[in-house]
């Protein structure tokens, strides 16, 4: 078996459930360079966030808030890139939140790790003529969730 540290696995999972989820969508994780034109929109960028220990975990268990971004790119026309990128945040939120995610990766002995993910604020951009010859928006994301695992475990086993 190989192994996968736990917060990788996190967010490992999180960008499954959006591949599966919008299968049509492009997802990139923690893309450096800025979308250029004439790549394919709608678009999705998967971004690692900060790692916060969590202030009561359970005995013998440590556990974190781990935080990430999820960064939506859509563009036709004007008057449509707000209700695409309504509607892209619409499908992303409902595909993360509600239900839980259960990484592929394991606890040793096969035990499941359930991600419960929580909606954060949301930013809106859509780009003036001066920043893009094209018309395109972006949402920008913050979605939390907590990682709990036995106290000294950081790794994940894969199958």
């Amino acid at each position: 078996m190989a192994r996968i540290a736990a917060r990788e696995a996190g967010f490992a999972a999180l960008g499954e459930r959006l591949s599966a989820a919008l299968s049509g969508v492009p997802l990139e994780r923690n893309r450096r360079s800025t979308i250029g034109s004439g790549e394919p929109l709608p678009r999705l960028i998967l971004r690692d966030g900060s790692q916060v220990p969590l202030e009561a975990g359970g005995m013998g268990e440590d556990g974190w808030t781990l935080t990430a971004t999820v960064e939506g790119f859509v563009g036709s026309n004007d008057a449509d890139c707000g209700p695409e990128a309504s509607e892209l945040y619409g499908l992303v939120a409902e595909a993360l939140c509600g239900t839980p995610i259960i990484p592929a990766a394991r606890l040793p002995g096969g035990v499941a790790v359930e991600l419960y993910v929580i909606e954060g604020a949301l930013d809106f951009d859509a780009a003036t003529v001066s920043e893009s010859s094209d018309p395109i928006a972006a949402f920008y994301l913050e979605v939390s969730f907590d990682l709990r695992v036995p106290s000294g475990t950081r790794f994940l086993e894969t199958a």
